[in-house]
């Protein structure tokens, strides 16, 4: 399994039959002996025993700290397709209502005996298939016990069957605690914060909603077909819409799968929240204007498209620090129409001398790769043909040669100090080829001026000096906490601890001054979270107000009302939790 995540213990599937192929010729090994006790009473095949035993090993996964859709993906192809649907139910219930069950749980085990994780697990979901779910009880019964066979611990069959019967011979219905946090499976870290920030009963809906499931929305590319023209195509495909707007907001009545979407592979249309939409459209994006735009927080796309579709005639810089989500970027647009899909985008990690924490790439490689590469731009070796700039980016002076070396005081070629660095890695979204270059193999063509779309592997608050006032509008998607979009990522209540947050905000300040001083005179920045926390909002608000006199809130209007900021709830017109503030360069 890749490094960092933890590999299902899935059973090999079963030996091939005589005659098969693949099978053992007669003779080569004994016949295996019977499984089960004595006398050779085999273990029945038991149905529906796989989603559940995936469902358990993803729970267990994620309260290890390894994010849910990592090991989803490692459940998935060995699934029935028909078996996802119930095994994400599952894992995402349980995920959601995990203090809970750990509470209902506590009366049948013994002594607070510790139980290991995939076993703590396994009943954990039975109990939801039971209490919340209300499967029939010899169907969970049976395949939870199946799943405990499945994945080797035989030993613990017993206790799996006792607890779930015991369970339903009291009823079956899952009891309420005194401490309300426990029943909304509210995290500690979470739950502090916002006691303290909002009323008690504000804090408990913020809870409870984030247990709810999201409806689902779409964002139509309105720069290839209209709203109401797509609305219509749903309706010829029998997808029910509850609500629509011009500006290509759509919420369907109950959700369905991206496949099921009349022109997805297309391009049509993308999967977007009603929340997660509204920051490109403070931007204030219009056609005609021919605007530079920096997304500094890109991955997996969403907004970097929406700003694609805003206008034709704009420019854009999208970085990430995470290669793997900026490939799933990268296929976003290409299935957008806005990469072409035959072309091999170059992810570039860019860095520059005096800032080697701009890329991937360990700081000391870094400073013998710019060594190597201004002495080949200064003539010292035979040099190789310099990749071009990145966009804007004004060439730095050149070296000047030691003193008493060959040339010295003669005119000495210019070196451009923000470029390609050292060794980069990207993939091909086209056969998966892993494709690694040196600086002197990046063939300039592939990072040219003129392109529309330019992506580049960086922490944006390592953002170069050097492009200081290059962009008209800037996007500031932070990282965060998260805490507004639990209800569709529930990994993220056991995932995140308390001093997470902290550690956020001062990544969040230092995204925030990087960008703003990328920013030209007049123009536009949006701050975003999908956050419910005040730490993470506007506090932060404040705080770069206090440390840039040059930046002013720009007011824009929200249900009919001028504000400076705004704070959305999960549920809020049935869309996520969110923060958006927006500023003005003096």
């Amino acid at each position: 399994a890749p490094a960092g995540r933890t590999p299902l213990r899935m059973p090999h599937p079963a030996a091939p039959a005589a005659g098969q192929a693949g099978a053992a010729p007669a003779g080569d090994r004994p016949a295996p002996k019977p499984r089960g006790r004595k006398g050779g009473r085999q273990k029945p095949d038991i149905t529906g025993w796989q989603p559940r035993a995936i469902a358990a090993e993803i729970v267990a996964s994620v309260i290890a700290g390894h994010p849910f859709r990592q090991i989803v993906q490692q459940g998935e192809h060995i699934m029935d397709p028909r078996d996802v649907a119930l095994c994400s139910e599952i894992a995402y219930g349980t995920l959601r209502h995990f203090r809970w069950l750990e509470f209902n749980l506590r009366p049948y085990l013994q002594n607070k005996q510790k139980l290991q994780p995939v076993v703590k697990a396994l009943l954990l979901t039975g109990l939801y298939q039971l209490g919340v779910m209300k499967t029939p009880d010899y169907a969970v019964v049976n395949a939870m016990v199946g799943a405990t066979y499945r994945l080797y611990y035989k030993r613990c069959q017993g206790l799996v069957n006792a607890v779930l019967r015991n369970f339903i011979r009291n009823g079956g219905e899952l009891q309420q605690s005194a401490v309300k946090s426990i029943n909304l499976s509210c995290p500690e870290w979470m739950w502090v914060k916002i006691v303290t920030t909002y009323p008690k009963e504000q804090a408990l809906d913020i809870a409870a909603k984030s247990n709810e499931r999201g409806p689902m929305f779409l964002r139509v590319q309105t720069s290839r077909i209209n709203t109401n023209a797509y609305v219509k195509k749903l309706e010829e495909e029998g997808i029910e819409v509850k609500r629509s707007e011009e500006s290509g907001l759509i919420e369907l009545a109950s959700p369905v799968s991206v496949t099921k979407l009349p022109g997805f592979d297309q391009g049509l249309v993308c999967v977007q929240d009603l929340a997660a939409q509204r920051p490109v459209q403070l931007l204030d994006l219009e056609e005609g204007k021919k605007l530079s735009v920096l997304d500094c927080c890109c991955a997996p796309g969403g907004k970097s498209a929406q700003i694609l579709n805003a206008a034709s005639d704009l420019t854009l810089t999208a970085c990430d620090t995470s290669l793997e989500r900026l490939e799933t970027t990268v296929r976003n647009l290409q299935r957008l129409g806005y990469i072409p899909a035959e072309k091999t985008p170059v992810v570039v990690p860019y860095a520059t001398f005096d800032d080697p924490g701009a890329s991937a790439i360990a700081a000391e490689a870094l400073k013998d790769a710019v060594a190597a590469a201004e002495a080949k731009l200064r003539g010292e070796e035979p040099a190789a043909p310099a990749p071009a700039p990145a966009p804007a980016a004004p060439a730095a002076a050149a070296a000047p040669a030691a003193e008493g070396a060959e040339g010295a005081g003669q005119p000495q070629p210019e070196v451009k100090r923000y470029q390609p660095i050292g060794h980069i890695k990207y993939r091909s979204p086209a056969d998966h080829t892993v494709i690694e270059a040196d600086i002197e193999e990046i063939k300039p063509e592939l990072v040219k001026e003129g392109e529309r779309v330019r992506l580049m592997q960086l922490n944006a608050a390592n953002l170069s000096p050097e492009a200081v006032g290059t962009f008209d509008r800037i996007l500031v998607d932070a990282p965060c906490s998260g805490s507004g979009v639990i209800r569709r990522h529930p990994d993220i209540k056991w995932l995140r601890r308390y001093d997470d947050v902290t550690v956020l905000c001062k990544l969040q300040s230092e995204i925030l001054d990087a960008a703003f001083a990328c920013l030209k005179s007049g123009g536009i920045m949006v701050y975003s979270t999908c956050s419910v926390l005040r730490q993470e909002n506007k506090d932060q608000v404040e705080a770069f107000l206090s440390r840039h006199a040059d930046a002013k809130l720009l007011p824009f209007e929200e249900k009919g009302e001028q504000v400076e900021m705004v704070q959305r709830f999960p549920g809020d017109d049935g869309g996520d939790g969110f923060f958006y503030a927006r500023f003005v360069k003096a």
